[in-house]
């Protein structure tokens, strides 16, 4: 069970728990989920796992207790052949837009080749991601029953190719190619290539798609225990069919990460503001190394832009651990544009059980304190 409080000016500003009871009987392993919230009794979902002859079935029916209605029934089935893995996946999802329930499924292949190569083609059929709930931002299946005539009708939706593990000379060399059923949707690839006898490391990121392409660079500088990083992206972020003109290089930002025994220091400087992930409800269990300077256009989704522009960590990691935060903005600044402080500290009693609490000062807002309570069983 994870509870996490966050006391604002209401006693009870925000509060997340998670209640999970899991279970073994004749093979079978049950799992019952409760999602508690500070409105109530959000969500309810029952899982089932276990193996029939050479195939691992995963299903998950999920209610909505505040609706008096069943929110999705997910099934997902994998099993290999001849080194080859297969995995079937079956959604029945209430559609809002049809007030009907909605079907669709996901056939993933995936096949290991000699020198660590591998190809993952996942096609779906009447489904697209639900990119919110496949991070964890909401609850859900992970999935979007595709608006149709017929909302149980499989019809083609599309289809993605992963490559993994080529190279160009010695660099690795990521692809992804994207079809849908009107044709080529986009291809992308990522390339990382060191100079020799340098300590320096590029990675090339490249979106092509059918109206527009989008390139971005990231050179990194590793020098020992100091490790330096470097943020820079070419100008402009994407190249139009018409102008595909470089005029550029942008240098965003710096990054600083060095351990001195058991003390970790980490840095971010940027020109613009920093941005944190998405995910985080506050600024207190963030560390300079979570946050990032401009996140290029393939991953802006995950993160939200701040008011500060440079952050630096302090902490000692251990069953006993604290760390210290020190922000900087040049906009809502204090005494050498210091604008936030937050402290956290915790201690792990034992593998299933956590107690932290933190705190953040900031110059232009009331103190904040949170507390958390982690207990797994």
């Amino acid at each position: 069970m994870n509870v996490t409080v966050v006391p604002q000016s209401d006693p009870i500003g925000a509060l997340n728990a998670v209640l999970t009871f899991s279970s073994s009987l004749a093979g079978v392993d049950w799992t019952s989920t409760s999602a508690f919230t500070k409105a109530g009794y959000h969500q309810q979902a029952f899982t089932v796992d276990t193996l029939i002859w050479v195939f691992d079935v995963h299903s998950t029916l999920a209610f909505l207790p505040t609706a008096l209605r069943t929110d999705f029934w997910l099934t997902r089935v994998d099993t290999a052949m001849a080194g080859v893995f297969f995995t079937y996946t079956f959604l029945l999802e209430y559609v809002s837009a049809a007030d009907d329930f909605g079907s669709g499924a996901e056939l993933r292949v995936a096949a290991q080749f000699p020198d660590h190569v591998s190809v993952v083609v996942t096609n779906l059929f009447g489904l697209e991601e639900n990119l919110a709930e496949v991070y964890g931002w909401v609850s859900g299946s992970g999935y979007d029953i595709v608006n149709r005539p017929n909302l149980h009708a499989l019809t083609y939706t599309s289809t993605k190719v992963d490559l993994n593990g080529l190279k160009v000379g010695s660099c690795p060399l990521a692809l992804t190619i994207t079809f849908t059923k009107e044709g080529f949707k986009s291809i992308f690839l990522d390339l990382r290539f060191t100079p020799t006898n340098l300590p320096i490391e590029f990675d090339l990121q490249a979106e092509i798609t059918t109206s527009a392409k989008a390139v971005v660079l990231y050179p990194s500088v590793n020098l020992g225990q100091a490790c330096l990083e470097v943020y820079a992206h070419i100008v402009p972020w994407a190249f139009t069919l018409g102008d595909a003109t470089m005029t550029g290089v942008s240098i965003d930002g710096i990054g600083l990460k060095c351990e001195i025994g058991p003390t970790v220091f980490s840095g971010l400087i940027a020109t613009d503001s920093i941005y944190r992930p998405r995910t985080a409800s506050s600024d207190i269990p963030l560390r300079a190394r979570n946050y990032v300077v401009e996140p290029n256009p393939f991953l802006a989704v995950h993160y939200i832009k701040t008011n500060y522009n440079a952050v630096f960590s302090l902490e000692w990691p251990n069953d006993y651990w604290f760390a210290v935060d020190f922000y900087f903005s040049e906009t809502v600044g204090g005494l050498f544009g210091l604008a936030l402080v937050t402290v956290e500290a915790g201690v792990q009693l034992c593998d299933q059980i956590n107690f932290g609490i933190g705190a953040a000062f900031g110059v232009t807002s009331l103190p904040m304190l949170t507390f958390t309570a982690e207990v797994h069983f």
